[in-house]
């Protein structure tokens, strides 16, 4: 499902508005999170995610638009509405992890219902069920300065669940993290998500990390909101060229239009998109096909498939792949391919797609 379909909104963000002196970095976002469900807000570094989520979270002060927080106006800046963080009830993870240092495991935890003047039994409660949650239980009286850099993490996600906050907003939380704890601990988000029903939103500009985790992604760009969606529609039915080359690796092909709106591909005389190109005005298109459409010569090829001409330019081994970098036109693309594959640098290699798997784009 795609778009702001309705159901039942945790957080409701209308028209964003952020500048910092003549730069705008935040223009107009808006979008809604649905009860119990992994929001994550996607894009390259510098497009504005994290000034939204600190928006969100009351750690910055729009210029314009609204937000609210189950019904509730946190900020509004027409009406010069802005609650401050601390009376917002949002857990927050950073990079960073913000663990105290001179706090052990169960006084991090714990903080945030001292903070709220809870009673100690309820607060031993909530803090050792929590450490049990995300493994910590070993390591309650443990001085932060002796953790790694997992279990901090896992100390932080803890402390910013541990008071049950109608939101808990999470600033790329495991980019410190090599590749393995990284997936270890996108897991036991989910798994946390999924048990406690916590609605989530995921700043990243990982996008194998926002596929993997998010019930709907908003592809960020500029500082704007390029497209709304699942993972799948989002990677299927990419909204613009930009969303299809940032989402997912994509193989783009130069394109010319000919009569009758047929788009010649230079790869060869015969790789032909019969009238693919109509309704594109000017000459030149881009012709976007994903890797994984991508077929050899003796597998079972469609009827009417495309078929082009490359060289391979460099090769290396996956394990269970092989990964190769080939020329076609004069660009080059990656192209993944089971290691009994075997083509050498230099080599000549026939590529192809079924015609329904291309995408065209302007150039």
């Amino acid at each position: 499902m795609s778009g702001e379909a309705a159901g039942s909104s945790v957080l409701r963000v209308r028209n964003l508005v952020k500048r910092y002196g003549d730069a705008v970095a935040v223009d107009g976002v808006g979008f809604d999170v649905r009860e119990a469900e992994i929001f994550s807000l996607l894009g390259h570094s510098g497009c504005g995610k994290s000034t939204t989520l600190r928006m969100v979270a009351g750690l910055e002060e729009p210029d314009g638009g609204s937000i609210e927080l189950r019904g509730t106006a946190v900020s509004d800046a027409a009406r010069g509405i802005h609650v401050p963080a601390e009376r917002r009830n949002v857990g927050l993870v950073f990079q960073s992890y913000a663990i105290w240092p001179h706090m052990t495991v169960f006084e991090n935890v714990a903080y945030p219902l001292t903070a709220r003047r809870r009673g100690h039994a309820d607060i031993r409660r909530r803090v050792l069920e929590m450490c049990e949650v995300v493994g910590m239980e070993a390591f309650v009286d443990r001085p932060s300065t002796a953790l790694s850099g997992g279990q901090q993490q896992r100390v932080a996600l803890a402390r910013a669940m541990v008071y049950e906050p109608d939101i808990l907003l999470l600033d790329e939380p495991f980019s410190n993290l090599d590749a393995k704890l990284r997936e270890e601990m996108r897991l036991q988000l989910q798994l946390l998500q999924a048990r406690f029903n916590t609605t989530v939103v995921y700043v990243t500009h990982d996008q194998t990390e926002a596929l993997a985790l998010s019930h709907r992604i908003a592809v960020m760009r500029d500082g704007a909101v390029e497209q709304i969606g699942a993972p799948e529609d989002i990677y299927r039915n990419p909204a613009s060229f930009f969303v299809q080359s940032f989402v997912g690796r994509v193989v783009v092909l130069r394109g010319e239009i000919r009569e009758a709106g047929d788009v010649q591909l230079p790869a060869g005389p015969d790789a032909v998109l019969p009238g693919a190109g109509a309704g594109f005005s000017g000459r030149a298109v881009r012709v976007a096909v994903r890797p994984e459409d991508i077929f050899l010569p003796g597998t079972s090829a469609p009827r009417g498939a495309i078929w082009i001409e490359g060289r391979i330019e460099a090769r290396s081994y996956g394990g269970d792949h092989m990964d190769y970098t080939v020329a076609v036109d004069g660009a080059e693309f990656g192209l993944r391919l089971a290691k009994n594959a075997a083509f050498a640098p230099g080599e000549a290699i026939r590529l192809g797609f079924a015609a329904e798997a291309a995408r065209l784009w302007p150039a």
